[in-house]
């Protein structure tokens, strides 16, 4: 039986964080990759294979309910700059994980205050593990 990667702890900073159903998705960084032909003459190409290492990045995303904890979360994260650590882990006895370290958030992260407001994060990280 497969296991649905749909109940999925997340620790930042060793603190579980309560987040907004079906709003969590990262990338594990792994980067692009490019490819381009060389001519080798005579009408012969040869197929060139390189990864573009600058795209080599974690990335985490999710919602939080607009509530004072996460809020005070945010801004803890905001300033802690690139020292974050996310962790990401599977449901009960799935053994599946993923940490990402040397996470930031990079942009100002906006906090909705309606009543089923949320506060939307992106770490972007070294590529996880």
């Amino acid at each position: 039986m497969a296991t649905q990667l749909n109940d999925i702890t997340v620790l930042v900073n060793n603190t579980q964080v309560p987040y907004t159903a079906d709003s969590l998705s990262w990338k594990d960084g792994f980067g692009t990759y490019v490819t381009r032909n060389a001519v080798l003459g005579g009408g012969q190409t040869e197929r060139v294979f390189s990864k573009n290492l600058e795209s080599k990045k974690g990335m985490v995303k999710f919602s939080m309910p607009s509530i004072i904890a996460n809020e005070a979360h945010k801004r803890a994260w905001k300033s802690n700059d690139d020292q974050n650590v996310v962790e990401l882990v599977g449901p009960t006895g799935s053994g599946w994980s993923k940490v990402f370290t040397g996470a930031a958030i990079l942009e100002d992260p906006e906090t909705s205050a309606a009543a089923d407001g949320d506060i939307e994060v992106e770490f972007e990280s070294n590529p996880a593990t």
